[in-house]
């Protein structure tokens, strides 16, 4: 992710330098050189949100199935098997961006790395909070001699009241972000009337003098500050 960043980055500066500097003398056309500085500037900033959503999208999922993870691993123990033999079946299981994680887990065990710590590597490969702090519950209980299963059930518990309260926050939200973004729009419709139709009528009269040029700055800060 951060060398896919940097690289984007580095050739959008690249694209801006190399259009201003070197393309804008040789080619005379306002409307290639706009062009060009929009795709040096944009183009970055399309490729960084692709990643972070991707990234975010990752973490949701690894999220929703860290808690069938858990349920799986309780169930196993409560047959009497080994936390080594439960996480070699577990391992095998679909839970889509969790599995890999999965699996490293369990090569960790079978190295004889301890359980509460591959569960915390688990957790900080997952790059989620939430995940981190059920592994870091879980890996105490362990420490401290505990029922794992118990703990872990415990765990799945507190994970779905937290999934609740998330949903019902972004429930109560959700209006309020449609509300803002249409408020949004129709201040741009009405700054677009503004600039291209009201304020040069206005101008054009001989009797009102308006530098045209400010104002539409003042009008494209007003927007920027909307955004």
């Amino acid at each position: 992710e951060l060398l896919s960043i940097t690289i984007s980055i580095s050739f959008g500066i690249f694209l801006f330098v190399f259009n201003n500097f070197l393309l804008s003398a040789i080619i005379k056309n306002n409307l290639i050189n706009i062009i060009f500085n929009a795709i040096s500037i944009f183009l970055p900033l399309v490729i960084i949100f692709l990643i972070f959503s991707q990234k975010n999208k990752r973490i949701k999922e690894i999220e929703f199935y860290f808690s069938s993870f858990l349920r799986d691993l309780v169930e196993g123990l409560r047959s009497g098997r080994s936390i080594v033999k439960v996480l070699e079946t577990l391992q095998n299981s679909d839970y889509k961006s969790l599995s890999p994680l999965v699996r490293k887990m369990y090569l960790e065990v079978k190295m004889g790395i301890p359980f509460e710590d591959a569960l915390n590597n688990l957790a900080k490969r997952s790059e989620s909070t939430l995940v981190k702090k059920m592994s870091l519950t879980v890996s105490e209980a362990v420490k401290a001699g505990g029922d794992a299963a118990s703990v872990i059930e415990g765990v799945i518990r507190s994970f779905l009241e937290v999934e609740k309260v998330r949903r019902e926050r972004e429930m109560i939200s959700a209006p309020t972000k449609i509300n803002g973004f249409m408020i949004y729009f129709m201040f741009l419709i009405i700054m677009v009337i503004l600039i291209k139709f009201l304020i040069p009528a206005v101008g054009s009269s001989q009797q009102i003098n308006i530098n045209l040029r400010e104002v539409n700055i003042i009008l494209l800060l007003l927007v920027l500050i909307q955004s």
